[in-house]
């Protein structure tokens, strides 16, 4: 896929907007997986709560854990993209906002990747999970 006819122009460099890059299937097949985690895999934080796999962050870098397989697919997915220098993705993180609270301006642990973000509106209750 030729990402560049999906860029968003007026915004910094390299932001892209791919329309369907998940189908509505595999949107409630996320959903569902990330409900259906225990409650301990969840971090609660300020305005949101967030699910960390691939990795612990560590101010020295990331300690490795293995990615779910239910996520492997979109590792993969978003690999083929090549938005990532030949690089494969390691970590995805989840998180849920509620209604009406909104992602706060926050700067990522060193070394990691830019952003890569897809929301996902979950119609079976009030709040969007945003994976970021």
């Amino acid at each position: 896929m030729d990402v560049t006819q999906f860029e968003v122009t007026r915004t910094p460099p390299t932001v892209y907007y791919i329309p369907d890059f998940i189908t509505e299937a595999e949107e409630t097949s996320i959903i569902n997986n990330v409900h259906n985690v225990p409650k301990p895999k969840w971090t609660v934080l300020s305005n949101r709560r967030l699910q960390d796999y691939g990795g612990v962050p560590h101010e020295k870098g990331m300690i490795p854990e293995k990615i779910p397989n239910w996520l492997q697919p979109y590792i993969n997915k978003v690999a083929e993209l090549n938005i990532f220098g030949g690089k494969t993705p390691n970590q995805i993180l989840i998180n849920e906002y509620l209604p009406g609270r909104a992602a706060l301006r926050h700067v990522g642990t060193p070394g990691t990747f830019r952003p890569l973000s897809t929301k996902l509106r979950n119609s079976d209750s009030d709040s969007d999970t945003i994976l970021i």
